[in-house]
């Protein structure tokens, strides 16, 4: 198939391989790869085989800052698709994320510059991941949730829809306390409508019953519950991954 190329706005082109398909430079998409209508694929996107991109998705786009924001500038860099992975209708990954392997982001969800997503995991509908949060394998982040900006998510861990965690907890009034990471470890299950304040830390295979409101750090294979959130026991070795 011949290739049509006719240039729209600043670097975008149109592109014959999907319906209203927009393509910018230095753009590289493997064959195989499957792409809806009304799809913009920006400087710099690299789409590895069998991905699929649906409709109405933005991939690459710089993002755009606040001049009074405290998020540091991220250096202009490459937006990586892997194989296999979806691009779920009207998603948006931002300049330099890299999406892992066979990964599904779901429908609306939002992927902030920098932010790496390991493979085989499933970021849920309006789901949020913010500036440079790394996340790591078979990962569920089910949706309406928010990783937040540096957040730290590792293998196997699950999280219920409607989370959120805070990275200031001075509201932006005091410069010592912003940009402070949560850190979820390997396994642990985070439940439905939880919220985690800032430098917290949930050990590896703990679980945190929905609703909580976690304001300090939860040991390895501890179960928390309530609002604020307190021990409630310890997860069986019958109960590991």
């Amino acid at each position: 198939m011949t290739i049509v190329r006719n240039q729209i706005v600043g670097s975008l082109f149109a592109d014959e391989r999907a319906p209203n398909l927009l393509v910018g430079s230095g753009v590289e998409i493997h064959p195989t790869v499957q792409i809806g209508a009304n799809v913009i694929i920006d400087d710099g996107v690299v789409i590895g085989p069998e991905a699929i991109i649906m409709h109405n998705v933005i991939v690459g786009q710089d993002p755009v800052l606040a001049p009074t924001t405290r998020a540091l500038p991220v250096a202009q860099q490459l937006t990586r698709i892997a194989e296999g992975a979806t691009i779920s209708s009207g998603a948006h990954v931002l300049r330099g994320a890299t999406i892992g392997a066979r990964t599904i982001i779901g429908d609306s969800a939002f992927v902030r510059e920098g932010a790496v997503i390991g493979e085989d995991c499933v970021i849920g509908r309006n789901c949020g991941v913010g500036t440079s949060a790394v996340v790591g394998n078979r990962v569920n982040v089910q949706p309406h949730s928010n990783l937040t900006p540096w957040m730290v998510v590792e293998d196997d861990v699950v999280v219920g829809g409607h989370f959120c965690a805070t990275t200031d907890d001075s509201f932006g009034r005091d410069p010592s306390k912003a940009r402070t990471a949560v850190y979820l470890r390997r396994a642990c299950r985070i439940g439905l409508g939880t919220r985690i304040m800032s430098g917290v830390e949930i050990g590896e295979e703990a679980v945190v019953g929905a609703a909580s409101l976690v304001r300090e750090s939860v040991p390895t294979r501890t179960k928390v519950a309530g609002s604020p959130a307190r021990v409630i026991g310890t997860v069986a070795d019958s109960d590991l991954i």
